[in-house]
């Protein structure tokens, strides 16, 4: 995940794949260019490389991401925050995504708030990819 503790973090490359592939359109800055080494893609800005623009996948905030998930394709979820029950310690951040039928999927347990959020949008990801 690409983040600094002065920015919101940014959806990786494979995830910027997936969600231009689920029709993310919202932002086309930064983005993931194919090009290189794939371990080492980095956002770029497009309005200084018009000529690969329509070669580029989004790269939103992971936040921008998951906001589009909810308002264009409907998915409901909530963040917990759970504890053990004895000795009130952390045992980590997860969400849970509202199924139809009333039916609900965990995400699991992740030590920081940005990972559960990344670890969600990979499960809202894959219940769009298994729609298709």
């Amino acid at each position: 995940m690409n983040v600094n503790e002065k920015q919101l973090p940014l959806v990786t490359y494979e995830q910027a794949q997936r969600l231009k592939k689920a029709g993310f359109d919202w932002t086309k800055n930064p983005c993931y260019t194919p090009y290189g080494n794939e371990a080492e893609h980095i956002p770029i800005a497009t309005r200084q490389f018009k000529k690969i623009e329509d070669k580029c996948y989004p790269a939103p905030t992971v936040a921008l991401a998951l906001k589009w998930l909810r308002d264009v394709k409907g998915f409901l979820y909530e963040q917990s925050h759970a504890q053990e029950i004895d000795n009130y310690e952390s045992i980590g951040y997860h969400f849970i995504i509202s199924l139809p039928r009333g039916m609900f999927r965990h995400t699991g347990n992740y030590d920081t708030y940005e990972a559960a959020e990344s670890a969600l949008m990979d499960e809202l990801l894959k219940l769009i990819e298994n729609e298709n």
